[in-house]
């Protein structure tokens, strides 16, 4: 097995015995040692499963749009290398011209799962959640009953697919009913519901950096403190996203100014000296570890409390390029003089990638 010359520097990675004789042959010279850590046996690749494929496809770097240049040896490779034609006692292959650019595909909505399809998109562009669900152990599972199997097909539509892709798998799998799938869902907690289902799967896949356990999963403190009884108490609490106003807010910046300010809090029952009290406090919040990809959810519809009904908050809100955290940032104790690691932010579903390219 080997390649066509014109598309052999894309490629080489896959075969570096080919290397030293395609100069030869050719001419092209073609560094190896910075791909060196993509090297992998094409012969396995070959033999792989179509499931298996989709992992191996999408991450190795080479999508479908290069497997035309992939050419069995059954004749001469350098008369093959020199004139285009293979010969042999089957037909000659035709070189195929180069197809077009991928482009990025939709997905259909299923029902009412305009929702659920963005958080899907940012999913496949967070490559380090593609590689955890990539990673997770799926043997002898349908689609509909599988998440990760389900998602592994997704963003394989997603990577090679010239047109939109559905998702009756992914809502098989996360046993929606054709009542969810008719009605809009709360995209926090359908983000939690998946996390949670993956979660438990991570625990066979290899060891990896990338883990959809800890990709979201951030902290911050709760505190309220009643200066006049000397009380106070303190909760560390977990989150995958952080809920943030937007009303009167303008931005990200201001919504995270909301969240961090201190509130006074009427009648809070405290305890002190054996007796129960009501007094006024103030409570204050503060993250303590923030996640590698920071989500922030939009809080767009509140609820009227004249019209008994919820609406949806027009205001305009600006999103910030960059967003600095460390202003909202408390240390904990154990953490004094470490600094908080880069964080990737996200809003309404669509998060930047550090390494965008989808087939990283």
């Amino acid at each position: 097995i080997f390649f066509r010359p014109d598309v052999m520097t894309s490629l080489a990675t896959t075969i570096p015995g080919l290397l030293d004789s395609i100069q030869e042959e050719t001419g092209i010279h073609i560094d190896a040692q910075p791909l060196q850590n993509q090297v992998r046996s094409l012969d396995s690749l070959l033999q792989s499963s179509p499931k298996d494929l989709y992992m191996q496809l999408d991450m190795m770097g080479i999508p479908t749009k290069h497997t035309h240049c992939i050419i069995k040896a059954v004749g001469n490779r350098k008369q093959y290398l020199q004139t285009g034609v293979v010969q042999s006692s089957s037909p000659p292959m035709p070189c195929v011209p180069e197809p077009p650019p991928k482009m990025y595909c939709g997905i259909v909505n299923q029902g009412n799962t305009c929702y659920l399809n963005s958080l899907l998109q940012m999913y496949f562009h967070l490559n380090a959640f593609r590689q955890a669900v990539y990673q997770m152990v799926t043997d002898g599972k349908e689609f509909a009953q599988c998440l990760p199997l389900s998602l592994q097909k997704l963003f394989y539509d997603l990577s090679h697919h010239s047109g939109p892709t559905t998702t009756p798998d992914i809502t098989a799998s996360l046993g929606f009913s054709s009542t969810q799938i008719s009605a809009q869902q709360d995209i926090a907690e359908i983000n939690d519901s998946v996390c949670q289902a993956l979660e438990p799967l991570e625990e066979g896949a290899p060891p990896s950096p990338h883990k959809v356990s800890t990709l979201f999963l951030g902290q911050y403190r709760d505190s309220i403190r009643c200066a006049e009884l000397q009380y106070s108490v303190t909760k560390e609490v977990d989150f995958r996203s952080v809920p943030l106003e937007i009303r009167h807010c303008q931005g990200v910046e201001g919504s995270l100014d909301a969240f961090v300010k201190e509130q006074t809090v009427e009648d809070v029952q405290i305890e002190h000296q054996g007796t129960t009290a009501k007094r006024d406090a103030v409570k204050t919040t503060t993250f303590t570890a923030l996640p590698p990809v920071l989500l922030l959810h939009l809080k767009r519809f509140v609820y009227n409390t004249e019209s008994k009904e919820l609406e949806k908050v027009m205001d305009d809100y600006r999103f910030p390029l960059e967003l600095d955290m460390g202003p909202y940032v408390s240390l904990n104790p154990d953490q004094t003089g470490q600094a908080p690691g880069p964080t990737y932010g996200s809003s309404a579903g669509a998060a930047p990638d550090p390494n965008p390219n989808p087939g990283a």
